[in-house]
């Protein structure tokens, strides 16, 4: 992973705020295009963390059927903060790497960017919820609707969020008919195209159950 003193040195900033142990369950297989460079960027956050712990498994093991992941690489956040399930299928690269980094301070302090209100809503929902956001490395766009999923999911265990790096995953691309992004998928019927905000966000979360 490459990487300029000054980002080092904002990242060992923005690191000092994980308050509370996060473990990272990466998946990987023998013959995945990337999941190296994912473990190099794990390896590196964990480094500038001792909170931050990470489990290493096959596609193969007991704890890929329990998570429900058939795509590699594949990361599973873990915290007592997070409800539901917050999962990335692909690289955590470009401007993903700094909604993951969010996300993982996020769990930790068991603070997000939710208004108060939309916390409230997330939690009324008692209907399974799996969210799946499309997104690529060098969309300035996909990053918060990347957080907005993962925050619904710390909110709630009924919620699932997915992010997926479509350029890895092409076969999803053309099966979810991703021409742009971010695309958001709810429930395998309800769309979003582009970036919204948390509450049209979650008028159609709730169109989906």
């Amino acid at each position: 992973m490459q990487i300029t003193i000054q980002d080092l040195n904002y990242l060992k900033q923005r690191l000092k705020e994980v308050k509370d142990e996060v473990k990272i369950l990466f998946f990987k297989s023998s013959n995945c295009n990337f999941c190296k460079e994912t473990r190099e960027i794990l390896n590196f956050l964990s480094n500038l963390s001792p909170l931050i712990k990470i489990e290493e498994y096959d596609i193969k093991s007991k704890e890929a059927k329990e998570n429900k992941i058939n795509l590699v690489p594949a990361i599973v956040l873990l915290n007592k903060n997070v409800k539901g399930k917050i999962r990335y299928f692909g690289i955590p690269t470009g401007y993903e790497f700094f909604a993951f980094l969010e996300t993982l301070i996020a769990i930790s302090k068991k603070e997000n960017e939710l208004s108060e209100q939309g916390k409230k809503e997330i939690r009324k929902i008692n209907k399974k919820v799996h969210i799946k956001v499309f997104v690529t490395p060098v969309c300035p766009y996909c990053a918060g609707m990347v957080k907005l999923a993962n925050y619904f999911a710390m909110e709630n265990e009924n919620i699932i969020s997915d992010t997926i790096e479509v350029t890895e995953f092409p076969d999803l691309a053309e099966k979810y008919q991703v021409v742009s992004v971010p695309k958001v998928v709810i429930n395998e019927f309800v769309e979003i195209v582009g970036a919204v905000s948390e509450s049209f966000f979650l008028y159609h979360l709730k169109n989906a159950i």
